[in-house]
């Protein structure tokens, strides 16, 4: 429901292939409903996914991402992690979970 959602495309990158259904709230971290709400998921392509999972990226509500302190800016660039983009299609459904 997640990819559908988010019509099959990386919410950052508009990318159409590679996708995951990436928890905002941690997996381990949720209830069983939160685990299946649609709204708690943001389609993601790998290298968002996994920069999401691990920290390094988060996103404020109105969607822009936010880079980790930690993470050279040449490095991210070198992987499309990109100041000033901005996720679109966050709600206000999605706000507990970020």
């Amino acid at each position: 429901l997640v990819l559908e959602r988010w019509d099959y495309r990386c919410a950052a990158t508009k990318a159409s292939i590679l996708l995951t259904a990436s928890h905002i709230k941690p997996w381990r971290s949720c209830s069983d409903n939160e685990r299946l709400d649609v709204f708690n998921g943001i389609c993601l392509s790998p290298v968002f996914d996994k920069a999401f999972d691990v920290g390094i990226i988060t996103f404020r509500f109105d969607g822009h991402l936010i880079l980790s302190p930690n993470v050279p800016r040449p490095e991210a660039q070198k992987l499309g992690l990109n100041l000033g983009m901005r996720l679109k299609g966050l709600g206000r459904l999605h706000r507990p979970y970020l």
